[in-house]
């Protein structure tokens, strides 16, 4: 992440722990105003060594206080004491849907209970049936609430995952030498993600391929370890021969690809040597696998559209919009 882009996950994280201890509105307010208020400067760090902070707008001497320390030294004394100030439980509570801090308090306080899991075995046991303002339905919907966080854990929505995801794309770049796609379901723009993919254009020689694959990977464990919230990210590699059909098969999801198989059986290899090098695809680019779909004698196929296998016969017909 950039110090910009840190700097506001830092102002938003405050924001919110303020929110949850109860702190003055106009304060809260303050830490959100202050999050536009940096996310475009690209030189805090400067500025926090020359103590010009607080010629940005929004940035009083608070708070450019809080960012000179996180800037310059990695901590944040604010967002620390903001933590330990709050009851146990009271953050991984507040992450379930529905449930605002004051019912999350008085959970903790009336039933002694601190994590999410402890919270879900109370519901179906109706423990929470005993407190007051608290009835059937309210318990349904907070178990409800509690079921579907278990079945999105581990993903992220697209927005979430554009945050880093062109970032990453240029640090695979600069490890590889060479073009790097987005592809996989993220290049289908699925609106939930458990991982994300990459392919990279690999050199000919295969003593080269091994280099550029260590080395991208170690870029990628790097990227990881500074970013700790980013999904699980795989790399796949293709030569500029197999560009475009590599573009194509790890674009596709598992039904639009069998499909695809199903009906260019017969033109897959004329289809497959048609894609050979072609222009690089980019994180906004859909480019790069056209010739592929054309070989097979289809209309070109959105990236977007490449799910359920239904899109083929619409392609073939030139029924797409």
């Amino acid at each position: 992440m950039t110090s910009s882009q840190q700097a506001v996950a830092l102002l938003e994280e405050i924001h919110d722990l303020m929110q949850l201890a109860g702190e003055n509105p106009f304060k809260v307010r303050a830490f959100e105003k202050a999050q536009a208020a940096v996310a475009e400067q690209e030189d805090l760090a400067d500025r926090a060594k020359a103590g010009t902070l607080t010629e940005l707008p929004g940035i009083g001497k608070g708070i450019s206080e809080v960012l000179t320390e996180f800037l310059l030294h990695g901590t944040s004394r604010v967002r620390d004491e903001l933590k330990a100030s709050l009851p146990p439980g009271l953050l991984e509570l507040t992450q379930i849907p529905g449930l605002g801090p004051k019912k999350a308090q008085q959970i903790i306080a009336e039933l002694g209970i601190e994590t999410v899991r402890e919270l879900e075995y109370a519901c179906k046991e109706n423990r929470l049936l005993k407190l007051k303002g608290f009835g059937v339905k309210a318990q349904q919907k907070i178990l409800e609430s509690i079921q579907f966080l278990h079945s999105t854990e581990g993903q992220q929505r697209l927005d979430q995952v554009f945050e880093y995801s062109g970032e990453l794309l240029k640090v695979l770049e600069k490890a590889a030498h060479a073009r790097v796609a987005v592809t996989g379901a993220l290049r289908r723009r699925m609106e939930v993600l458990s991982a994300i993919e990459y392919l990279v254009e690999a050199p000919e020689q295969k003593a080269l391929r091994l280099k550029q694959q260590e080395a991208t990977e170690h870029a990628l464990e790097k990227f990881r370890k500074e970013n700790p919230g980013a999904l699980p990210a795989t790399l796949n590699f293709a030569t500029s021969e197999v560009w475009g059909f590599e573009l194509a098969r790890t674009t596709a999801s598992e039904a639009h690809w069998k499909a695809l198989e199903k009906f260019g059986a017969k033109k897959w290899e004329k289809a497959k040597a048609a894609a050979g090098p072609t222009i690089g695809a980019t994180l906004d680019d859909a480019g790069g696998d056209e010739a592929f779909y054309e070989a097979l004698g289809l209309s070109a196929i959105a990236p977007e559209m490449r799910e359920t296998g239904e899109e083929i016969a619409l392609a073939q017909k030139g029924s797409l919009s």
